[in-house]
């Protein structure tokens, strides 16, 4: 592998011209002046960033238990942070974000699930029956949803939300038939069907509040169930940890399509 050539003071000095103060999940901002990273929050997450190139894109990062801590060691030029975001010139470190979560297992998991690996900005048409791409998808219907875990060539992409890469469709599905018994006594389930492929569910009522938990569990990744409501599942505490690692990795997704539709040249659904 080629060695990557940095000067780290050229870079601890760059960035003191170029830092502003924190702005939501970037901190380079030109709002206000501020000191380098100062504010940052000392939360586990993700320094990470995006890796733009024709037709694709790339998450470089890495995670951590201090973002704040993270931040420093790139202004002190720590040689391993600039590897692991691959930064090879001074504009790379504009790109820079940082995204919390409640946990450094959290973190470790969406960088093992998500970075390093590179995604077309257009999936859905780039998929087929041999290349069903690695997002899952999402319909909403009058009465519920149906999620496909592999997009298989799908003719409808347009009305489909995609999700994002939330996991093995094997693992998933087992996990969501275990937790029928769990759901069907609170929500008025019309059908709930799983298979490798699909995962779909039809209500009485859509505006039901525990439905709307349940979709939001997909939709939006938030986990709103109590932990120790699982606890009535033989394996209740593994399926909690199984809904944390879907949202954890949903929520992520959803930041990167908002930073990816900042530049509005290449949106995902």
């Amino acid at each position: 592998m080629e060695e990557l050539i940095f000067d780290f003071d050229f870079l601890a000095q760059e960035t003191l011209l170029l830092s502003e103060q924190m702005s939501g999940g970037n901190p380079f901002s030109d709002d206000e002046e501020g000191d380098v990273f100062e504010d940052l929050p000392q939360t586990s997450g993700l320094v990470f960033r995006i890796q733009r190139s024709e037709g694709t894109f790339c998450i470089r990062g890495l995670p951590t238990d201090n973002i704040q801590s993270t931040f420093n060691q790139l202004n002190e030029g720590d040689e391993r942070v600039v590897r692991k975001l691959k930064l090879s010139s001074v504009e790379d470190c504009e790109s820079i974000e940082f995204f919390e979560t409640p946990t450094y297992e959290q973190a470790r998991l969406i960088n093992s699930e998500v970075f390093n690996r590179r995604y077309p900005y257009y999936e859905d048409q780039l998929c087929n029956i041999s290349d069903p791409g690695f997002s899952w998808w999402m319909n909403l219907l009058d009465d519920g949803f149906r999620i496909q875990f592999k997009s298989h060539g799908l003719d409808n992409h347009h009305s489909l939300i995609q999700l994002g890469p939330l996991g093995e469709a094997k693992v998933a599905s087992k996990f969501l038939r275990e937790t029928y018994s769990f759901f069907n006594k609170r929500i008025p389930f019309k059908e709930f069907s799983v298979t490798d492929k699909t995962f779909e569910v039809r209500v009485e009522d859509m505006n039901h509040p525990q439905f709307q938990k349940f979709l939001n569990i997909f939709l939006e990744g938030e986990l709103i169930f109590n932990p120790v409501d699982y606890s009535e599942l033989a394996n209740g505490e593994v399926v909690f940890e199984f809904f944390q690692r879907l949202c954890a990795l949903r929520s992520f997704w959803i930041f990167i399509n908002d930073s990816l539709c900042l530049e509005e040249r290449y949106p995902l659904n």
